[in-house]
């Protein structure tokens, strides 16, 4: 488990996130690879928000077109 806080304009808000390991219990592994994915994910949204304007997206806000049986 880890435990994380942050603070936005003076609110701090707790999480905790579970992870199943495929390896023995080292805290220095684990950390390391925790740090990563996060990194990855973030650097990731970064892209999709900024470089491709996804937070601009119309489909977002309910303009996206709905997919099922058409109607008559």
């Amino acid at each position: 488990m880890v435990e994380s806080q942050r603070k936005i304009n003076g609110s701090i808000s707790t999480e905790q996130r579970y992870y199943i390991l495929s390896f023995e219990p080292d805290v220095q592994r684990f950390a390391e690879g925790v740090r990563n994915h996060w990194s990855i994910e973030n650097q990731l949204h970064w892209v999709i928000d900024v470089g491709f304007s996804e937070d601009a997206s119309q489909a977002c806000q309910g303009y996206a077109i709905k997919r099922g049986a058409p109607q008559s």
